[in-house]
């Protein structure tokens, strides 16, 4: 995959971080869905490094594969979208398995 510039967009915005503590309604229950989202994240990857792992799959396998293909960038850039996803995906199936079984 070709490298991509990065662009720097003119003007610069401001940032104006908030603390938590001086945080308005709004953003306080924006903070609040945030710390949600991250202990879902963070249970999820726990409870992915308690699963069996029947190929033995381990760390210096994966980048032995990845010298003989694609390149460690590529496979890590996909890993670090995916620690994201597959959390999310499971949250959002095991709540709509919910409803269904409610609405019987």
């Amino acid at each position: 995959m070709p490298e991509m510039p990065r662009r720097r967009p003119k003007p610069v915005p401001a940032i104006h971080p908030v603390p938590e503590y001086a945080a308005d309604a709004e953003l306080g229950r924006r903070y609040q869905d945030m710390k949600a989202v991250l202990q879902v994240h963070q249970r999820a990857c726990t409870l992915a490094d308690e699963l069996p792992n029947p190929g033995q799959r381990r760390g210096d396998r994966l980048r032995a594969a990845v010298q003989r293909g694609a390149g460690l960038d590529e496979v890590l850039a996909v890993c670090r979208l995916f620690q994201w996803l597959l959390p999310g995906l499971v949250t959002n199936v095991a709540f709509f398995r919910q409803q269904l079984i409610e609405d019987r």
